[in-house]
């Protein structure tokens, strides 16, 4: 899927609804592992690519920031996994791929990894500003919907 950032932040994504098999994706065994094509047009408005919940409720949000920072936050019952890039991460007007990958099944050693990529460039590990490796069980997103797309809350 591609999603086009225009800073359009009220717009909704694709509802996948909430089925048992889109439930706690992050404590999958082996772990969780998502891509997508991106181009973010301006910074502004925060981007959520894809969402279980918001930051601080449940499940997992990731996202595209005002300054284009990539994040990764997930809900663990006793330290949240956050992971963000450095700023301008994305450059604007430019198709990246972005990906995500990360394993909670590892007790008390959540990790989290994020890719950068366009057109001409390989994805690479982005710099990390900071990186919360989380812990504990994940507060359950079984009530929540998954969003992918532009603006998903």
């Amino acid at each position: 899927m591609a999603i086009n950032c225009n800073s359009a932040g009220s717009a909704r994504g694709v509802d996948h609804g909430s089925a048992a098999a889109l439930d706690d994706l992050p404590a999958s065994s082996g772990g969780f592992l998502a891509w997508i094509w991106v181009n973010k047009r301006a910074n502004g408005d925060n981007q959520v690519l894809m969402s279980k919940g918001a930051s601080g409720t449940a499940g997992f949000l990731w996202m595209v920031d005002g300054t284009n920072v990539v994040r990764i936050f997930v809900d663990l019952a006793t330290t949240n996994l956050d992971f963000t890039s450095s700023n301008n991460a994305l450059t604007n007007d430019t198709d990246h791929f972005v990906a995500v990958f990360c394993d909670i099944s590892l007790s008390g050693n959540a990790r989290g990894h994020l890719w950068v990529g366009s057109r001409s460039q390989a994805p690479v590990e982005v710099s990390y500003a900071s990186r919360t490796a989380g812990e504990g069980a994940i507060v359950t997103d079984a009530a929540l919907n998954l969003i992918v797309g532009n603006g998903a809350t």
